[in-house]
């Protein structure tokens, strides 16, 4: 049983998960560049944000599943950066879902 829940640890570290053939990159998470940059601990976002130090070290690590809306906001807040400076979205290598198409609101003349 160990060795399965050590198995399941390490395919949720890794960059990509593979399912059902395909591989999956994600939304990358890069407060650990950020944090370094800034010569800011795990410790100290913890304290000023009142986010739990476990949910910052998932996050820190790139390793967290989910993120909440109101802890990027308290981190964005507290290292005084944007978005994007922490986070980057990497695109699949093989399409996952259709292309969305846009509808128009407005009825074309002619």
């Amino acid at each position: 049983m160990l060795f399965f829940i050590i198995s399941l640890t390490n395919i949720f570290k890794s960059d990509k998960i593979k399912h059902k053939g395909c591989l999956f990159a994600m939304i990358k998470i890069m407060l650990s560049r950020k944090l370094g940059e800034l010569r800011i601990t795990q410790k100290e976002l913890s304290t000023i944000t009142g986010i739990r130090a476990n949910t910052i070290n998932d996050l820190y690590h790139d390793i967290a599943e989910r993120v909440s809306l109101e802890h990027l906001d308290k981190i964005c807040e507290a290292l005084e950066c944007d978005l994007l400076d922490i986070m980057e979205f990497v695109p699949n290598q093989t399409r996952t879902v259709e292309k969305c198409k846009g509808r128009s609101i407005f009825k074309q003349k002619g």
